[in-house]
């Protein structure tokens, strides 16, 4: 039988990377409380415990970077939290400008932001005040 690893370190002198038994060792990990191992966490993206995300930690935030761009996945949000959000946001906004608006005293500015806070509570969120 063909040994890989065997071929790489007696190629090791002609290239920049060698074999490292203790690599081997590592992929035999397996966690204690159900069982699954390294190669099935990697292969699946499925831990079997939440024991799992302790033994695997650093395979699964190497997944999530591969997958989402970042070791933590935040999830989805549903559409309707979006339109809260997105409006509670812009309600924040425009009374950061309000705010503004009053230190300097422009007055004008002040009721304008006033009239379009007050319109979005009413028609976004239910009146929310």
């Amino acid at each position: 039988m063909f040994d890989f690893y065997k071929s790489l370190s007696d190629n090791a002198s002609s290239t920049h990377w060698s074999y490292n038994p203790a690599l081997e060792i590592e992929k035999d990990i397996e966690c204690p409380i159900c069982k699954t191992r390294r190669n099935d966490v990697i292969e699946t993206g499925y831990v079997g415990c939440s024991n799992c995300y302790k033994v695997f930690s650093e395979d699964i935030e190497m997944l999530a970077m591969n997958i989402f761009g970042k070791k933590q996945h935040v999830g989805r949000i549903p559409a309707s939290e979006t339109s809260k959000k997105m409006c509670n946001e812009k309600i924040d906004r425009l009374e950061r400008q309000l705010r503004q608006a009053v230190d300097i005293q422009d007055f004008e500015t002040a009721i304008v932001l006033k009239a379009k806070i007050n319109k979005v509570k009413e028609q976004e969120l239910g009146g929310r005040k």
